[in-house]
């Protein structure tokens, strides 16, 4: 290690039992997804097996703000990559057999589109519009599918 990580940082500081501590500069913690799918204030009641708790818009909400189970950046799980371009493969493959076009009910087809109430640059009809939140949150739109007739 260089003197930049021996260095205390204040970055490293922690709330724990409602007392801060500051670890050594040259100590090295990552535990916050455990962290924080394990925190009682966004899981109440984590430990008891209760698949209604998803029902809860409030709840649910809420959870999805910390789910992040392959983590975020340069050290994110090998997996989501590799999940990620079987997803890939297999939207091209559907998109390779299909023909697709919005739902013949206009409201059905403009649903995840924009709206003046969306805000600033959320306002345009036809342009789907996705949500960030710690993930994505999307309100998608219905389409229809039908298999592509082969010669």
């Amino acid at each position: 290690m260089d003197d930049f990580d021996k260095r205390p940082s204040r970055s490293w500081q922690r709330p724990c039992n409602g007392l801060w501590h500051i670890h050594p500069g040259s100590f090295w913690s990552g535990h916050k997804i455990y962290a924080l799918h394990h925190n009682d204030s966004y899981h109440p009641d984590l430990f008891r097996f209760d698949p209604d708790r998803w029902l809860n818009k409030d709840t649910a909400a809420r959870t999805k703000t910390t789910w992040a189970p392959s983590s975020h950046g340069a050290r994110n799980c090998i997996g989501l990559n590799l999940a990620m371009n079987e997803v890939l493969l297999a939207m091209a493959t559907v998109l390779w057999h299909g023909n697709f076009r919005t739902a013949g009910d206009k409201n059905l087809a403009a649903i995840g589109e924009g709206r003046a109430d969306f805000g600033p640059g959320r306002h345009r009809k036809g342009e789907f519009q996705t949500f960030d939140t710690f993930g994505t949150s999307t309100d998608d739109p219905y389409s229809q599918f039908k298999r592509r007739a082969t010669n």
